[in-house]
């Protein structure tokens, strides 16, 4: 083969492989995007999922207190209904 054809060749082959690895990043490109997207979100839904976690455990003893302890159950009644026994007095700070 001649210099100048070889030189072609070699031209022509750069601008192929140039051409192919500009669409294989076009492809695969969104397709990362949405990977990395998915791992976030995955990851948000993973802490979310942790702290719903918590929160049933620490109702689940809630109700079991309030179910077996009668401490519990006085407790709420005067925290939350304002309710004293009898000769208390409640004082309301503001």
């Amino acid at each position: 083969m001649s210099n100048t054809v070889q030189k072609m060749l070699s031209g022509t082959l750069y601008v192929i492989l140039a051409v192919v690895l500009v669409g294989a990043v076009i492809l695969i490109l969104p397709v990362y995007w949405k990977y990395v997207t998915m791992q976030d979100e995955n990851t948000r839904m993973e802490q979310e999922y942790r702290t719903l976690r918590e929160e049933q455990q620490r109702m689940l003893k809630e109700v079991h207190d309030l179910e077996s302890e009668s401490l519990a159950v006085e407790k709420i009644a005067r925290e939350k209904y304002n309710l004293c026994r009898k000769n208390e007095q409640i004082l309301i700070y503001k």
